[in-house]
């Protein structure tokens, strides 16, 4: 029986925990245990947690603790919103001795890890890569055919393709930037303007989603913030299959402005977004965390210095990494479609490493999954 912090998971959200708890019952750190509960930050009760301490209550607990959403860091903390409220509930509800392994594309804050480690409770707080970023259920339709796409150079129609959808301050920024120098109708953008929301259908989850990497603007942000009107545009390209790893209307477009679920946060954050990007044969340009590119190419991922100006990435202040972002898409917009389609042919190598790099990385957990196992996926769960 599926534990009951699965059983209102969307088919997104099934599918890749499904898949992350697969993979690790099968991995030799399951062994050490006698049963692995999941639970998923956002979407789990207190009730879930009392299940838990019934189901295991003197033995060694073992949570694979999956997570979707980006954390809150308070002013000066080194630990996220998320964790602290969840260490508080286990201590509530008396859950001790517990390891704790939180599903992540790479290895996580290790401020989070450090500080949470240090405890008097017997937890152990472990990162767990997955290898890439919790995604939409096609990742696993995925096939290592699909690693020789071509680039479709001649299909391209705009400099760049910037998607706005569930609203957050840096989004909006953007998105007033592309208005306000009137960036939008040569080139393929679709704005929001209402947010998206989700409601648990068993209740209140124990752990609030809440949003917070606003920061004080300087003066010209201030001055686009308050002058610039934000309104709807939904490119004629741009369809709602948003659950696709691979968006159709790519080919269609020069540079792929990614618009990363956080901005002003102390550590890169990846979600399906810059998944869908490596995937996406397109050189790309993320609006997120400032190092988030650099932690990319420590993965031996590619980036595009040769093709445009990615010192944005290296700036701190969220306020003059914004500027800095503008001021390169201006640069981009200026360029003929013949220059664009050029420097798409000089990335070719670096965009075909990538598309593969991802692939391989989908396919090894993929083969992990469909490979036949002693281990029933509901053998361990609560």
């Amino acid at each position: 029986m599926l534990s009951l912090s699965m059983r209102d998971f969307t088919m997104r959200d099934k599918g890749y925990n499904n898949f992350a708890y697969k993979i690790f019952l099968q991995s030799p750190q399951s062994d050490c245990y006698d049963s692995v509960h999941l639970i998923q930050l956002e979407r789990f009760t207190e009730q879930d947690l009392e299940l838990i301490k019934q189901e295991s209550e003197n033995e060694l607990k073992c949570v694979l603790v999956h997570t979707i959403e980006p954390h809150w860091y308070d002013n000066g903390d080194l630990v996220s919103r998320q964790f602290k409220e969840f260490m508080g509930l286990c201590r509530k509800i008396g859950i001790y001795n517990a390891d704790f392994y939180i599903t992540c594309f790479d290895d996580g804050n290790p401020n989070d890890f450090q500080v949470m480690n240090n405890n008097y409770y017997h937890w152990s707080f472990i990162p767990y890569n997955i290898g890439f970023a919790c995604a939409y259920h096609d990742y696993y339709a995925t096939k290592d055919s699909d690693a020789n796409t071509e680039l479709h150079v001649d299909q391209i129609q705009h400099n760049f393709l910037h998607m706005n959808f569930t609203h957050r301050m840096h989004r909006q920024l953007f998105s007033k930037f592309l208005i306000k120098e009137n960036l939008i109708d040569g080139n393929c953008v679709s704005i929001n303007v209402s947010g998206r929301f989700y409601q648990n259908a068993r209740g209140q989850a124990a752990i609030p989603s809440t949003q917070n990497d606003d920061w004080p603007l300087n003066k010209n942000l201030s001055t686009l913030w308050r002058d610039t009107a934000l309104s709807k545009h939904t490119h004629q390209l741009i369809d709602n299959n948003f659950d696709q790893y691979y968006y159709g209307f790519l080919k269609n477009v020069g540079v792929y402005v990614v618009s990363e679920t956080v901005f002003n946060h102390p550590h890169p954050y990846f979600s399906e977004k810059t998944v869908s990007a490596l995937l996406s044969n397109r050189p790309f340009i993320i609006i997120g965390p400032h190092g988030s590119l650099r932690a990319l190419k420590q993965k031996g991922y590619k980036t595009f210095s040769d093709m445009f100006d990615e010192s944005y990435d290296n700036i701190v202040d969220p306020s003059s990494r914004m500027e800095s972002i503008f001021e390169l898409v201006k640069d981009i917009n200026t360029r003929s479609l013949d220059e664009i389609k050029e420097n798409v042919l000089k990335c070719q190598d670096k965009l075909s490493h990538n598309r593969n790099l991802m692939l391989a990385s989908i396919s090894v957990y993929r083969k992990k999954v469909n490979a036949p196992s002693d281990v029933s996926l509901n053998s361990k769960q609560i």
